[in-house]
Parts: C-alpha cells; structure tokens; sequence
C-alpha cells in the first residue's frame, strides 16, 4: 500500500528500477542513489529510527529529484515530518495501512509564515 500526497494507493507503477537504502548507509551509497533515475526507496527499520528522515535529507540536498519513497513501520503522526524532508511517498504493509485514518496523505500543512500571507 503506498500514501501519497493524493491519498492511498493499491500498488505501485515503478515502471522499472528501485533502489534501496537501509538505514546505516553511507555517504558512497548516498552518492549512487543521488544518481539514480528510478525510485530510491528508504527503509526504516523501526518507527522510532530516525536515520531515514536524515538520509531523505541529505538526498534531496545532494540534488536527487527523483521519486523518493519510505518504507516501514511507519504511523499517520510522522507522514508530515516524511514530507518536510523530501519524501514522496510512503509504503506500508496492508496490515499497517489498515490502522490508519481515513483520509491519510502525505502532505505537509502549511507552517505558520505560509498560513498568515495566505490568509488574505
């Protein structure tokens, strides 16, 4: 099951490759996946691992533009702190998928700066 910013989807269309991180890669890993033109997935391996917010971070820094997927243990609470350092999309197992709130995307809110010079 993957959480976009559009709400849930059934299954991926990756249309080839995926390359995936683990949490304790390196920067030489971080340099080949910034290269790469398909998917780069990153895994976390617990909920409470906070490596994979880092490497998120340092890939988009690193000028990755790619589609960049989270994939784990994951809950609703942290999919606007996933969205705030790059990631596009997350990846849940059914049985996790169906704990969550109806409605659930990945979209980060508006922070307050954005709120006020939209507010009119």
């Amino acid at each position: 099951m993957l959480i976009t910013s559009d709400g849930m989807a059934a299954a991926a269309a990756d249309g080839g490759a995926v390359l995936t991180l683990a949490p304790e890669s390196d920067g030489s890993a971080l340099e080949a996946a910034a290269r790469h033109s398909g998917v780069v997935r990153i895994a976390f391996s617990a909920m409470g691992d906070g490596r994979g917010f880092s490497l998120a971070r340092r890939l988009r820094a690193a000028g990755f533009e790619g589609r960049l997927r989270a994939a784990g243990p994951l809950i609703a609470d942290q999919f606007a702190a996933l969205a705030r350092v790059g990631f596009d999309e997350v990846e849940l197992a059914p049985e996790a998928a169906v704990r969550l709130p109806a409605g659930a995307s990945l979209r980060a809110p508006a922070g307050y700066r954005e709120r006020l010079l939209n507010s009119g």
